[in-house]
C-alpha cells in the first residue's frame, strides 16, 4: 500500500463509493487500459497497473479502513498546518514596523593615473645580519618632498582603463613607504602645462632608480624616481530616504523537549530583518498530577490547625526581620511603627470603649501620616533608583599631585596631577585580571587642546584625523604600557591570550556614546535617536569634535564608543607590534579593529585578508566578543572600509 497515491482518484470515484460502484468502476477501466487493447501505448500498461492496486486495497476492507484512516490524519494535520500558518501570517503582520529613514549614500569615482614620480628622500641605516658572517647595511627611506609629471593622455576613468595599465600595475608592487599626500602634479596639455594638488591612492612604482646619492655619517640623501599608477578618488554624498521594514517580539511557535525527566520550551522569535531564530531552553515548572487517587482529598481536604509557635515559621520570619533591618538599618523606625499601629488594632476593640474606638480611629489615621513621612524622609525622595547588575570591570578612579619636569628650566618643576584608575575585569575564560591606569592632566589638557584645534572633513580625511591624534598622544601611555607590561610577564602570556587581556579590558568598561552635537538635540538616525531616548543616566559625551574622542581623552575618565575605543586599542596594538588594522564602515556607522597573529590560531571567526594576511574581527563595545565573533548585523564585509593599518616588517 503506497499511501502517497489517491486510490480513489485512480478509480475515478469518490470516497464514500459503495463496493460495487468500485467494481463497476474497476472492470470499466480495466477494459480500457488492457494492454492487449492498446499495444501501441507503452503508458497503458502502467496504468493498467495501478488501477490494479487500487481496486485491490479498496475492495479489501480491512485495506481500505486502514487507508482511508491514514488520510484522514494527513487532511487534520494539513488543516492544522494551514491555521498555524494562516495565524504565524497574522503575527507576523503585527509584529511589523515600517518607517521611512534618511541614509548618506557615499559614491567613490576613480580617475587613473600613470606618470613620472620623482621623490627627496633620506634614509637611515638599519643593520641585519647576513647569510655569513658578516653584516650588511639597509636604509629605511623617508621622503621629503613629490611630484609628478604626467601627460594628458595617461588620465583614465575607472570605467576605461587600457590593457597596458593594467598589466603594468599588476607586474608592480605597492609602494609601503608613506608620500605626504596630496602630491603636486605637473599635467602636460596642447594647451601648455597645469598644475595640481592630487591625494593618490594604491600607489604603485615600477622601474625605480635612485640618483644624487650622497651620504653623511649613518646617512643618505638622494633622488627616487620611476614609473608611477595609481588612483585619485573623489566622493559625493546624497541624502537618500528609504522605507525600511523591521520584525520585533514573538513569532508564535514554540518547541518543547524533555531531558532527565525535565521538561524544557523555547520560543521561535523575529530578527529586525524578519528572519527568525530560537530562544534558549527554558526549564518548565513542575505540575501535580491530578488523578483520581487524590480527588477525593481535594473534594474532602484534611485540616491540620498547629499552635502558630511551633515548628519553623516562627524562625523563617524572624531570619527574614533581621536580615531587612541588617540591609537596611533605616527602615528600623518603620518597623516599629507598624508594631504600634498592629497593637492599637488587635487590642483596640477589647480594651477601649465606642468612643475610644472613635479616638483609636484618629489615632490609626495620624500613624499612617507619620508612616508616610518617615519612609520619605528615611528615603529622601519619591523615587527609587534600581542599579542594574552588569559584567562590567569594577573601576575605582583617584586623583594625586606630582611634580612634572620641563624642559625649559630643568631645575625647576610646574605641579600636575594624575588620575589613576583602577580596573578589575575578567577574560573570556573568566580568569580575573586588574592593574592602574594613570593619565597626566597636562597631558590631558594637551591633548584637548589640539583636538579643538584640528580642522578637515571627517568623511574624507578620517584616517589623517586619527594619525593626528595617534601622533600627538602615542608617548603619552606609558603608565598604561608599564601596567599591561608587568601582566603579560607575570602571566606568561602568549601573542593570542595577551591581545585577549587587553581587549577585554576595554570591553568590560561601560558604554559612552560620543557626539559631535550635544546630546540634548534630535538627532535623525535611528541608532543615536533610540539610544539617546533610552538612556536614563550618564551615558553620552556631547560636542566632541568629529565625534571621537583621542586616547589620552578616552583614559581620562574611561568614557567613549567604538571609534574612540578603537582607536585606543589600534595604538596600544601597535605598541606592542601586532598586525592590526582600524576599520569603519559609514554604512553601519560603526568602527572595530582586526588583528592578525603570527602563530596559529585554535578557533575561527569573521576575518579579511590584507596582502595575504588573515586579520579577524574583532569588537570593542560588546563585552565577552573574542576574535572573530561580530554581530550579524554588521558582518557584511563589503561595507566595511581599512582607516588604519599597521604591518610588521
Amino acid at each position: 500500500m503506497d499511501y502517497r497515491k489517491d486510490y480513489y482518484q485512480l478509480l475515478e470515484v469518490s470516497a464514500s463509493a459503495s463496493k460495487e460502484e468500485i467494481r463497476a468502476a474497476y472492470r470499466r477501466l480495466a477494459k480500457l487500459y488492457h494492454p492487449d487493447k492498446n499495444t501501441a501505448d507503452a503508458s497503458a500498461e502502467e496504468k493498467f497497473k495501478q488501477i490494479n492496486e487500487a481496486n485491490e486495497i479498496l475492495s479489501n476492507d480491512f485495506l481500505r479502513q486502514e487507508y482511508d484512516a491514514y488520510r484522514k490524519e494527513q487532511e487534520k494535520w494539513a488543516e492544522i498546518k494551514a491555521k498555524k500558518e494562516t495565524v504565524n501570517e497574522e503575527i507576523k503582520q503585527a509584529n511589523k514596523n515600517s518607517y521611512t529613514r534618511t541614509q548618506i549614500v557615499t559614491t567613490e569615482t576613480r580617475t587613473y593615473i600613470k606618470g613620472i614620480i620623482t621623490v627627496k628622500y633620506w634614509a637611515a641605516t638599519e643593520q641585519r645580519l647576513a647569510t655569513g658572517i658578516d653584516k650588511e647595511l639597509d636604509y629605511k627611506i623617508t621622503p621629503t618632498e613629490a611630484s609628478i609629471v604626467i601627460q594628458k593622455q595617461d588620465i583614465h576613468s575607472a570605467q576605461k582603463i587600457p590593457l597596458d595599465y593594467l598589466r603594468a600595475l599588476k607586474e608592480s608592487d605597492i609602494f609601503s613607504v608613506p608620500i605626504s599626500q596630496p602630491i603636486r602634479c605637473e599635467v602636460a596639455t596642447e594647451l601648455g602645462k597645469e598644475y595640481y594638488e592630487l591625494t593618490l591612492n594604491d600607489i604603485r612604482i615600477k622601474n625605480i632608480r635612485l640618483d644624487g646619492i650622497t651620504k653623511h655619517e649613518n646617512y643618505s640623501y638622494g633622488t627616487l624616481t620611476g614609473n608611477i599608477y595609481g588612483y585619485s578618488p573623489k566622493f559625493t554624498y546624497e541624502e537618500k530616504e528609504e522605507t525600511v521594514t523591521e520584525c520585533f517580539g514573538e513569532t508564535g511557535r514554540t518547541e518543547h523537549k524533555e531531558e532527565n525527566g525535565i521538561g524544557y520550551v523555547r520560543k521561535e522569535y523575529y530578527h529586525p530583518d524578519c528572519s527568525t531564530y530560537w530562544g534558549n531552553w527554558i526549564p518548565v515548572p513542575q505540575t501535580r498530577a491530578y488523578t483520581s487517587a487524590n480527588r477525593s482529598a481535594k473534594q474532602t481536604p484534611h485540616i491540620v490547625t498547629q499552635p502558630a509557635t511551633t515548628g519553623c515559621g516562627i524562625y523563617v520570619w524572624l531570619f527574614a526581620l533581621l536580615s531587612l533591618l541588617y540591609l537596611a538599618p533605616q527602615f528600623f523606625i518603620v518597623c516599629l511603627v507598624l508594631a504600634g499601629l498592629g497593637i492599637l488594632v488587635y487590642y483596640g476593640g477589647a480594651i477601649f470603649s465606642s468612643v475610644s474606638r472613635i479616638l483609636s480611629a484618629v489615632g490609626l489615621g495620624l500613624l499612617l501620616l507619620f508612616l508616610i513621612a518617615a519612609v520619605r524622609s528615611i528615603t529622601g525622595s519619591q523615587k527609587t533608583y534600581v542599579k542594574k547588575k552588569t559584567n562590567h570591570a569594577s573601576v575605582k578612579t583617584t586623583r594625586s599631585a606630582r611634580q612634572q619636569t620641563t624642559s625649559a628650566d630643568s631645575a625647576g618643576s610646574s605641579p600636575d596631577t594624575l588620575i589613576t584608575h583602577h580596573l578589575k575585569w575578567q577574560d573570556y575564560s573568566g580568569k580575573s585580571y586588574e592593574g592602574s591606569i594613570s593619565v597626566s592632566v597636562l597631558a590631558l589638557r594637551n591633548a584637548s587642546n589640539l583636538h579643538s584645534r584640528m580642522s578637515g572633513n571627517f568623511y574624507t580625511e578620517m584616517s589623517d584625523i586619527y594619525k593626528t591624534m595617534l601622533i600627538n598622544d602615542s608617548s603619552q601611555l606609558f603608565y598604561l604600557y608599564k601596567t599591561f607590561d608587568s601582566i603579560k610577564m607575570s602571566n606568561r602570556l602568549d601573542e593570542i591570550a595577551f591581545s585577549q587581556v587587553l581587549i577585554s579590558a576595554i570591553q568590560s568598561l561601560p558604554y559612552f556614546l560620543v557626539l559631535d552635537r550635544g546630546c540634548n538635540e534630535n538627532y535623525q538616525d535611528d541608532f543615536t535617536r533610540n539610544y539617546l531616548a533610552t538612556c536614563k543616566t550618564d551615558c553620552c559625551i556631547g560636542n566632541e569634535l568629529f565625534g571621537v574622542r583621542t586616547p589620552i581623552e578616552f583614559l581620562s575618565d574611561l568614557k567613549g564608543d567604538c571609534d574612540t575605543r578603537s582607536l585606543l586599542l589600534y595604538l596600544v596594538l601597535k605598541r606592542y607590534n601586532y598586525n592590526v588594522a582600524l576599520l569603519t564602515s559609514n554604512y553601519y556607522k560603526h568602527a572595530l579593529i582586526a588583528v592578525n597573529f603570527t602563530n596559529e590560531v585554535s578557533r575561527q571567526g569573521l576575518n579579511i585578508t590584507i596582502d595575504d594576511k588573515i586579520y579577524y574581527l574583532w569588537e570593542t563595545t560588546s563585552s565577552d566578543l573574542n576574535y572573530g565573533e561580530v554581530s550579524s548585523s554588521f558582518n557584511n564585509l563589503s561595507y566595511w572600509n581599512i582607516s588604519l593599518l599597521n604591518k610588521k616588517i
